[in-house]
């Protein structure tokens, strides 16, 4: 027998994101697609994009779609950073626009389906979730 609760959301979490190690040594704070922010926005956008006479499950979200959207992607999935650095070697400082800037960079697909996947899992968001817990 399992106690529901801790399959609970765990709302703060979703909303402010968890810790996900990425490639080399790079963190990115990533919160959850189940936000009721995230799911309006994004599908006013696949609204936008729908033509005369087009229904809106005929619409690919395809990589192109994605890159055009990467301001919501960056807005309400990619929170913040650790350990990204320029050419240089002086770190970046998180912000949505240059969080925009890599995530519709077509360079950078790999990085927005990441963020996409990992925002994605909502067992991590989950009270009793040991994704949830750990290093968050």
């Amino acid at each position: 027998m399992a106690n529901l609760n801790k399959f609970r959301r765990d709302t703060n979490r979703a909303a402010s994101g968890r810790w996900v190690p990425y490639q080399e040594d790079i963190e990115l704070l990533i919160a959850s697609t189940a936000q009721r922010e995230w799911k309006n926005d994004i599908r006013a956008a696949v609204k936008s994009e729908r033509k005369p006479g087009q229904v809106e499950s005929d619409i690919r979200l395809d990589d192109e779609f994605l890159t055009k959207h990467g301001r919501l992607i960056a807005r309400h999935l990619l929170k913040g950073w650790r350990k990204i650095q320029a050419e240089d070697g002086a770190e970046i400082p998180y912000s949505v626009e240059k969080a925009t800037e890599y995530l519709t960079d077509p360079e950078l697909t790999d990085l927005r389906l990441f963020v996409l996947a990992r925002a994605g899992e909502d067992e991590a968001y989950q009270v009793g979730s040991a994704k949830s817990a750990a290093g968050n």
